[in-house]
């Protein structure tokens, strides 16, 4: 896996387990601010997709299948209370970051399950961190799952 310093010191995996780039979908009403992160992200070395409602959140769920999800809060006809709930009963082992402009949810606890809370900044060196630490999590994860069941597979085959 390789890892590459950006100007900024921080040290980013571009890839996940298994070789391929790290997938961030990012979920904001806010066109401009999706198109933002999103090329922020991929200048970083990720693979970006982003949407803007919860239908098209659950379409890119399955199509996109990513590896972390940026969450905003308040959402134009929704809240981000709601999509976080709905990803953690469908997808209880995938990553979630708040991504909000208001720093006074932090320790709201509808928010019990989420992995990151990062509020919304024209510096987003934050938020590059706090995905460094979340795909680097996945990524031991993943490799302890494979450990586990290889295991598991050499005992069943008394290997």
């Amino acid at each position: 896996m390789s890892t590459k310093k950006n100007s900024e010191g921080f040290h980013f995996r571009k890839k996940r387990y298994g070789g391929e780039m790290a997938k961030i979908l990012i979920l904001d009403d806010q066109r401009c601010i999706r198109e933002l992160v999103s090329e922020e992200l991929r200048l970083e070395g990720y693979e970006t997709s982003s949407v803007g409602n919860s239908e098209q959140l659950q379409d890119q769920l399955l199509q996109f299948q990513p590896d972390l999800v940026l969450l905003d809060l308040f959402l134009d006809g929704a809240d981000g209370f709601s999509e976080l709930q709905y990803i953690k009963q469908r997808y209880p082992r995938l990553p979630v970051v708040i991504l909000t402009a208001y720093d006074t949810y932090i320790d709201d606890p509808r928010l019990s399950q989420v992995d990151g809370y990062v509020v919304k900044s024209t510096d987003f060196s934050t938020l590059k961190q706090k995905i460094v630490e979340m795909v680097a999590s996945r990524h031991v994860f993943e490799r302890r799952c494979e450990n586990v069941l290889c295991v598991e597979t050499q005992n069943t085959l008394g290997v």
